[in-house]
């Protein structure tokens, strides 16, 4: 009997809780609240309660209205392309220096870009640069590998758009 009482008393507070949670905020979104005098603190009432005395009543929705429209931005970017250029070094010893250039194809821009390298020594290879020639359209690394005993694989690749 008193297993029963307990469960009957727990199932009574979820649904008073669910009863209270559904009326806020009340109808058409509205946030009912009461903001104190004395300290200006604010607490959130259900939309069928009242603000005792010595409190406020403040109302506010969820959403605001809807603001104006903003300002055209500018034409956007199309045809995107990502072109790439490879190099393979079979190692073998010594140091490799190199320049490496992804070039867009005719009337497209480089809009970005980078570089990745497939090198088995990574710690052994150094990035000089890494930028985009936006005039030649084109991305281009600058790289060292320093005593390139191990094949490595570098690849630059350039983001091209017609803008």
């Amino acid at each position: 009997m008193r297993k029963l009482v307990v469960v009957l008393a727990a199932l009574a507070l979820v649904g008073v809780g669910a009863i209270a949670y559904a009326s806020i905020p009340g109808p058409g979104g509205v946030i009912n609240g009461c903001r104190k005098n004395s300290d200006g603190s604010i607490r959130v009432i259900d939309s069928a309660a009242t603000c005792q005395n010595g409190y406020t009543a403040l109302n506010w929705n969820q959403t605001g209205p809807q603001g104006p429209t903003g300002a055209q931005g500018p034409a956007g970017v199309s045809g995107y392309e990502v072109t790439t250029a490879v190099n393979n070094h079979p190692g073998g010893g010594g140091s490799v220096s190199g320049t490496l250039d992804a070039l867009c194809p005719g009337g497209k821009k480089v809009i970005g870009g980078g570089w990745r390298s497939q090198q088995l020594d990574a710690p052994n290879l150094l990035i000089h640069w890494s930028y985009p020639d936006v005039a030649a359209n084109w991305w281009s690394i600058r790289y060292t590998v320093v005593d390139a005993t191990a094949p490595f694989t570098l690849t630059t690749y350039a983001v091209c758009a017609t803008a």
